[in-house]
């Protein structure tokens, strides 16, 4: 079976062909002007994309965050150092954005940082596994119950509760992959 004019047009002009096809493509091809229009876009095509690129000045922030990551897992390959500073904030629900550290999705587990904005409320819920929430910065409540920054919140398997930051607050928490409703 023939290749279609436009596969041999796109190898001849990447240079991938053997020899002998080369030749007697490129005989094809001062032969046939549609064909050698072919090679003739693929080669443009082809040349665009080895192009030297513009050079980008690379921020030294980032490049000291990269070496200090490498750095890390040399030092500790069985153990894994997250620094979210380099992470960025997801929007969770409304007034609520969070860095997740870590996820099993096997186990149904995540640990993340929870940003709460003044305001935020997270409906009443429960849990198919523990929650440990430290507030780190501010303070939520949880039923009512004022949980300050230093301070830890415990939801056991099957309890419900409803979480609010009425000054706002920033929560490591660990927990349920996915609350339950």
């Amino acid at each position: 079976m023939d290749e279609p004019d436009d596969i041999l047009a796109a190898q001849y002009a990447l240079g991938v062909l053997g020899m002998a096809r080369n030749v007697t493509l490129a005989a094809r091809a001062e032969a046939d002007p549609a064909f050698a229009a072919k090679i003739a876009y693929f080669e443009g095509i082809f040349h665009a994309l080895h192009q030297e690129p513009e050079p980008v000045e690379r921020p030294d922030a980032i490049w000291d965050r990269i070496e200090r990551a490498i750095d890390d897992q040399e030092k500790s390959p069985d153990t894994r150092t997250v620094r979210p500073e380099a992470m960025g904030w997801e929007p969770y629900a409304p007034l609520i954005t969070r860095k997740i550290v870590h996820l099993d999705a096997v186990a149904g587990v995540h640990t993340a940082f929870y940003r709460l904005e003044p305001g935020a409320e997270v409906i009443s819920h429960t849990h198919l596994l523990i929650e440990e929430c430290l507030v780190v910065e501010g303070e939520i409540e949880a039923d009512g119950v004022v949980v300050r920054a230093g301070e830890v919140h415990l939801a056991p398997p099957g309890s419900r509760h409803i979480l609010r930051s009425p000054k706002g607050a920033t929560v490591y928490l660990r927990g349920d992959l996915e609350i339950q409703l």
